[in-house]
Parts: structure tokens; C-alpha cells; sequence
């Protein structure tokens, strides 16, 4: 299209974001400025336009900028209020703003828009899994697999509130319906390895973690999961610590680019704490605190690097804040590294 007309707005926005999903799926960093520079063509060419301002959203929100990111959404809603991934990118930004409540309000906007689509279902369900409100995340969750119920990503997260919930039995159904529907899917792969390690199933555990690792082998997160079932699961401390290495140094290239994610600083937190560096490991996750002091998630992975380094009155006040906010007690009471924390 651009070879037609290379003024062709949409179509340079178009290719900025393919650029920029390039880079979430490749983790190649020479994606990252080629799509900024796309996206901001895109506008330069016709600001009236709302697919420049959700391109460089996008990219905004992905490197870290997301007072830039609320700006561009909040001018593509006004311009073109339905689309949906305006309002997704929009909560996005607010969340790293640290403003919940308007986060919460933009999901339920892009559910009122299109209440036949399952997406904007799916994006509120994680913002309640994230923040311990797992009746509200089933819920959502639900309408996902009743509006799609031949996709496999409604049964993987559904299937991760049930597990948050306790209730294993309906988490490994649903895990295992997102296989049938989609076997070589990472993120339905770790689901259901997640629930074998904390179930104390580790053989069955080491061979999901090293089948969604061969299926990405991108992605920091996988490897982390394979460190930790090697470690505890009988794979052998080498192993165990070269995986580890790996999520670190694949979570270390992300933060280049986006050196406020989060969640992202809580994980490479873990893994340098399990690696023994414990300076990086303080840092790391005294930076992810700060960012986000209310997701659970961070504050579940507080609790674990504090307990690898042997500080285990700090790890037990951050457990005790993580369960308040609705973290599943069963999975710490399962995890090997709390073992010796007393009740």
C-alpha cells in the first residue's frame, strides 16, 4: 500500500504496529525505533486520524512513556471513539500511572462499545486477576469462553482464576481444554505446568516448562518456570541455574527498552536472587515496588526474593499484604521456597 501511496496514513500506522509486534514476539531491538519512527509519520501525515495516535500509544506504552501513551489514546478516542484497542492501550497507561480506578472505568467504556466482543471481557479479567478480585476475573472470563468458544485463550485464563480461587479441579479442566484447542501454545503450556509444580508434580511439570520453552524460547518467562522446576524437580542445580541465567538475560534485553515494566523487574528480580546476586535482586525489586505496590503478583515475587536472600520477615509481610489482596495461600503454602515460613 505504501508503495501505491506512501502518504497513506492508515497504512503507515499499519506498519509501525506490525513493527512493534515484531519486536514483542522476536524480542529483536532493532524493531523498536523503526516502529516509533513509523508511528510518528503517521501522525505527522494526518493528525485527524485516530491510527498514528494508536500506534504510537502502543509503542509509548510498551517503552515506558505512558504519560505519552495517555496523551496519543485520549486523542485517538476523541477522533475515533470505537475502536477497541484505544480503550485496551488507554487502561494500560493508566494502570502504569497508577491510576486503578480509571483503568477499571476505560475496560468497562470498551465493554459498553462492543458488548458482543470477547476481548474487552478478557482485558477486565485480567485487571481483576492482577488485583485479587477473582470473582469478578471468573466472571469475565466466563463471558469470554461464551463469546469465543473456540479460542483457547478464555479456557487458559479462566482457568487461572479457578486456580487462584482454589479450586484445581476446574483450573486443570480448563487447562487442558486450551491445549485441545491450541497444543502448541506456550502460555497454555505453563498454565497447566504452573498447576503440576505447585500440585508436586514435577516430572509432568518439567515436561510442559521445556515444551512451552521449545515453542518460545523468546520469552524470559518460560525459562524462569524451567528453572524452577529443574531446581525442585530433580533437573540438577547446573541446570537449574543456566536456566535461570537465560530469563535473565532474555528479561534484561526487555527492560531496555521498556525500564518500567513492572512486573518484568519482579521476575528478573527472582531470578538474580535465585542466581545469588543479591544486590541486582534488591534493586530490581525494590524498583517493581515502587512502580506497582498493589499488584499481587509483584508482591508475591517481594515475598520470594527476600526469602531466597534469607530475609524472611520481610518475605512474610509481603506474603501476608499479597494474600490480603486475594493471592491463592494454597500455591504458597505448596511452594518449596516458603516451606520454612512458619504460619
Amino acid at each position: 500500500a505504501l508503495a501505491i501511496d506512501p502518504d497513506f496514513t492508515q497504512a503507515r500506522a499499519g506498519l509501525g504496529e506490525a513493527l512493534w509486534r515484531n519486536f514483542e514476539v522476536t524480542q529483536d531491538l532493532r524493531w523498536v525505533d523503526t516502529a516509533l519512527e513509523q508511528c510518528a509519520q503517521a501522525v505527522e501525515l494526518d493528525e485527524l486520524d485516530a491510527a498514528g495516535h494508536v500506534c504510537l500509544g502502543l509503542v509509548y506504552n510498551g517503552t515506558g512513556r505512558s504519560k505519552e501513551a495517555v496523551r496519543e489514546f485520549k486523542i485517538a478516542k476523541s477522533l475515533d471513539p470505537g475502536r477497541d484497542l484505544i480503550y485496551a492501550g488507554l487502561a494500560n497507561a493508566y494502570i502504569a500511572e497508577g491510576d486503578l480506578d480509571l483503568a477499571e472505568d476505560t475496560y468497562k467504556e470498551a465493554i459498553s462499545i462492543r458488548p458482543h466482543y470477547w476481548a474487552p471481557y478478557n482485558w477486565l479479567g485480567i485487571f481483576y486477576h492482577q488485583h485479587g478480585r477473582v470473582d469478578e476475573a471468573v466472571a469475565n472470563f466466563q463471558e469470554v469462553v461464551r463469546l469465543a468458544p473456540d479460542g483457547y485463550l478464555g479456557y487458559a485464563n479462566l482457568g487461572a482464576a479457578y486456580y487462584f480461587k482454589g479450586d484445581l479441579e476446574e483450573a486443570e479442566s480448563n487447562f487442558n481444554r486450551a491445549l485441545e484447542i491450541k497444543p502448541d501454545e506456550d502460555l497454555a503450556l505453563a498454565n497447566l505446568g504452573t498447576l503440576y509444580f505447585f500440585d508436586g508434580r514435577y516430572e509432568e511439570s518439567i515436561d510442559l516448562f521445556e515444551r512451552a520453552v521449545d515453542v518460545n524460547d523468546r520469552d524470559y518467562f518460560n525459562w524462569g518456570n524451567l528453572a524452577d522446576a529443574y531446581k525442585w524437580g530433580g533437573g540438577g542445580a547446573d541446570k537449574a541455574t543456566a536456566a535461570y541465567r537465560r530469563a535473565i538475560d532474555l528479561s534484561e534485553s526487555q527492560l531496555i527498552v521498556n525500564p518500567k515494566d513492572a512486573m518484568l523487574l519482579a521476575d528478573q528480580a527472582y531470578y538474580l536472587a535465585m542466581t545469588g546476586a543479591k544486590d541486582q535482586a534488591l534493586d530490581a525489586i525494590g524498583r517493581a515496588i515502587e512502580l506497582l505496590p498493589s499488584d499481587i503478583d509483584v508482591q508475591h515475587r517481594g515475598a520470594q526474593v527476600y526469602q531466597a536472600l534469607g530475609d524472611r520477615q520481610r518475605a512474610g509481610e509481603l506474603l501476608d499484604e499479597a494474600v490480603r489482596n486475594g493471592y491463592p495461600q494454597e500455591e504458597i503454602d505448596a511452594d518449596p521456597l516458603f516451606g520454612e515460613i512458619d504460619d
